[in-house]
């Protein structure tokens, strides 16, 4: 009779990986529903810059980590500072002119754009199932965005995009940097680098760059919605540089598609927002393609 088998267990990659698209999925719904409560999506990404890099800085000090970055990886650190920049500014804004689902479907390509970039960075012939599954996913994108396109405001399908391409980008520095550094340490230093830029931001905008501290709606429901969307972004971002320390981004990306699921139960439950056919139809597709690239072409690839 044989012996069952004893489970073995997620690497710890996976673990982090989960842990941080979970959180993740809480900071466009909390960005939402402080929007719709009257707030300024600038305002929420200066508190948020400003708090996530002060929190990092402040846990790579109590932990002695070096904030020295080799010679040979600034250019992955100017990567990771202008891809931060990116999906900072660009992901929340777009939830200022398209619904979190839409927004949702369109930066979770970014899997999909790891899948087909990051073996280019990493030296590695590019994984040809893994690049036709990436393209499934884009022609699930075009069918979720497509009937909508017309009417739906461009400004925020483009920013979206651009947050898409900016975290495929964050993802695949930051294993770079990983290799040399704790996340702590360069994701303090890439916080406190994007902070004059997102307070240039606010100001070309027309915003006071520290209106964070006196919200319009002055509520107690606004302070507790910034903490949500700092923190939030914290702990994701956190956990998502530390699971790029244990395991490759092509190999990894696939299982932050637990957050679009966190995103849009949460965006139902507490916003109300449905997504409409051609929306679930094509999310599904796209969801499918990732799945499909994180299984079957990782097994082509061992």
């Amino acid at each position: 009779m044989n012996e069952p088998q004893p489970l073995r267990p997620l690497p710890l990659g996976i673990i982090f990986a989960l842990l941080a698209g979970c959180i993740y999925g809480t900071v466009p719904v909390s960005t939402r529903y402080g929007i719709v409560e009257g707030m300024a999506a600038i305002d929420l990404i200066c508190f948020r810059t400003l708090t996530v890099a002060l929190m990092l800085i402040a846990i790579a000090l109590i932990r002695s980590e070096r904030f020295t970055i080799p010679k040979a990886r600034l250019p992955a650190f100017a990567v990771q500072c202008a891809a931060t920049l990116g999906v900072s500014v660009t992901y929340l804004m777009s939830l200022q002119f398209i619904p979190v689902g839409l927004s949702v479907i369109i930066f979770f390509t970014f899997p999909a754009i790891i899948a087909i970039v990051a073996p280019l960075w990493e030296g590695q012939k590019p994984n040809t199932f893994k690049t036709v599954m990436s393209l499934a996913a884009f022609v699930g994108l075009l069918i979720a965005v497509g009937p909508e396109f017309g009417g739906a405001n461009v400004t925020g399908i483009g920013l979206a995009a651009i947050a898409a391409v900016s975290c495929a980008l964050q993802f695949i520095s930051g294993r770079s940097l990983g290799e040399v550094m704790k996340p702590a340490a360069f994701g303090g230093l890439t916080h406190l680098v994007i902070t004059p830029f997102v307070i240039g931001t606010a100001v070309w905008l027309g915003h006071s760059p520290f209106g964070f501290l006196w919200p319009e709606s002055g509520s107690t429901s606004a302070f507790l919605t910034m903490a949500v969307v700092a923190f939030g972004y914290l702990g994701g971002y956190f956990f998502a540089m530390t699971s790029l320390t244990h395991s490759r981004p092509s190999a990894i990306a696939p299982y932050f598609n637990i957050e679009p699921v966190v995103t849009t139960v949460l965006a139902l439950v507490i916003l109300g927002e449905r997504l409409s056919l051609n929306q679930y139809v094509g999310g599904a597709i796209v969801l499918t393609a990732i799945i499909l690239t994180s299984t079957l072409g990782e097994r082509k690839e061992a």
